[in-house]
């Protein structure tokens, strides 16, 4: 995630990982909606497609 800076690879949204409170009050995110900007990791190219656990298949995204 330090790569992305904390941004979603594909929406370049802020996200969280640990403090969906403190998350709330930096970014003016209610409590109901914050669990879109939780963070996740994602394979680029999928596993079942091929893909590796390489760390340059995988980035960090918000579910969003």
């Amino acid at each position: 995630m330090s790569r992305q800076r904390g941004r979603c690879y594909y929406c370049d949204a802020p996200m969280w990982a640990k403090d969906p409170r403190g998350f709330c009050r930096r970014h003016g995110v209610t409590m109901r909606s914050v669990k879109h900007f939780q963070r996740t990791a994602e394979h680029l190219t999928p596993r079942c497609d091929g893909g590796t656990d390489d760390p340059d298949n995988i980035v960090a995204a918000c579910r969003y």
